[in-house]
Parts: C-alpha cells; sequence; structure tokens
C-alpha cells in the first residue's frame, strides 16, 4: 500500500563488482532485484509468485524481454524456478541475519517450507541448506547434528574403546603374568639363557619394579581409574 516501507531486503552492494554479475545484462539485473526485493521474498529466498505479478512489477518490458532475463537467471545458477515457486538460490547464504545453528531460524524456514507447494524445488531447496523440514523430530536431530558436526571441527576428541563401560574411559590395565622360575619363561614365551638377576633383599623394593608401579599409578590416573 501507499506509504507503507513494507519488508526490508539486505543485499550486498559488492554485487554491483560481481564479473559474474555483471555479464547477466541489464535485464537480467533488474529481473533479479525485481524478486529479491518483492514483497512476495521471503525471508530463506524461496516463495511463490505468478509470472503475471513479476510482469506487473516491470512495466517498462515486454513480457517476453523478462523471460529471456529469468531464462538467464536461471542458465547462469542465479535461480531456480518451478511455477509458481522461485527460489534465489544463494539469497538465504548471502543473508547476514541467518544464522545456520538458531534453532528458531531453522524452524522459521521449515515452517516456510511447509507453507509451499509440493514441489521439487522444495526438496532441493532443504538438501541445499540442510533443513529437515519434513517432521519436528527431524528439525530438532538436524539442528543437533549441525550443532554436533560445529563442535566437532573445533575441537576434535578421541573415542578409543576399553574394556570398561563407555568410550575411551576406564581403560584397565592387564596384570602382568607371572614369572615361572622353574622355566625360565613368563606368558609361556622362552626367556633368554644366562644368569638370573640378582633378587632384592629382604624388605626392599626392586627399583625397577617401583618405578613401574608409579608409572602404573600415574596413567591409572590420568585415565580417571583412581
Amino acid at each position: 500500500m501507499p506509504g507503507e516501507k513494507g519488508s526490508y531486503r539486505s543485499v550486498y552492494s559488492a554485487i554491483w563488482d560481481d564479473p559474474e554479475f555483471q555479464e547477466l545484462g541489464y535485464v537480467a539485473q533488474l529481473v533479479f532485484f525485481c524478486l529479491r526485493t518483492s514483497k512476495d521474498c521471503t525471508f530463506p529466498c524461496i516463495f511463490t509468485m505468478y509470472a503475471s505479478n513479476l510482469y506487473d512489477r516491470i512495466p517498462g518490458l515486454e513480457p517476453t524481454v523478462i523471460d529471456k532475463g529469468v531464462e538467464t537467471l536461471v542458465e547462469r545458477g542465479w535461480v531456480k524456478w518451478q511455477r509458481p515457486v522461485w527460489w534465489i538460490i544463494k539469497g538465504l547464504k548471502n543473508e547476514p541475519n541467518y544464522y545456520p545453528n538458531n534453532s528458531k531460524h531453522v524452524i522459521g524456514i521449515a515452517n516456510i517450507l511447509k507453507s509451499l507447494p509440493k514441489l521439487k524445488i522444495v526438496e532441493e531447496f532443504a538438501t541445499f541448506y540442510n533443513i529437515p523440514y519434513l517432521t519436528d523430530t527431524g528439525i530438532n536431530e538436524g539442528i543437533h547434528t549441525r550443532i554436533h558436526t560445529r563442535i566437532e571441527g573445533v575441537s576434535k576428541q578421541g573415542t578409543g574403546t576399553g574394556t570398561g563401560k563407555g568410550k575411551g574411559k576406564d581403560q584397565r590395565l592387564t596384570p602382568a603374568k607371572p614369572v615361572d622360575n622353574s622355566t625360565g619363561t613368563s606368558g609361556g614365551d622362552r626367556a633368554p639363557t644366562g644368569p638370573s638377576p640378582p633378587v632384592p633383599p629382604s624388605g626392599e623394593i626392586d627399583p625397577e619394579v617401583k618405578n613401574l608401579e608409579e608409572i602404573i599409578k600415574r596413567r591409572r590416573q590420568e585415565m580417571g581409574i583412581e
């Protein structure tokens, strides 16, 4: 209506310096801005609008000329069109107020997709931007997966499996096998021939054994067992 500002639309000024945009020609450029700033254009830049409305909003050009501009946008990958749904492909990607990890944004976009005709172009949009819009459960799982993936990308943690419950926890140390003094073997492996190592005096602990116990204790503390 006259006097109303309408919805705000954000477009980077650098678009005029984009070589690909410059190559579109003035008709395709005009059609692009008509679509992008249209009152029908939604936040994710996928919306329904009939071609007759597009013709009415560019009264200075013949419909056949406008159609050529649309064809150029589609061929160059700027716009997709499946009557009556339009999708400005990188519109949401270049929207500075969109945060993919914001659950309210994702749910809001999913609701918009649900309101559109059930066409292939809507499914393509959902796949392109990873919007699980078919069920509410899918939305929540999609948000969780996106955030979890983002966290893993920042801090990658190992998940080694141990003998205890859980992953990477309670990895218990296997006790050393007793030494068979009669055969001079340990755990069934043949020991090298030669004199037996000296036995420490009664009441004293072999330094090597003491050192090993300290290593085991420290290792168990690091693993949270003690």
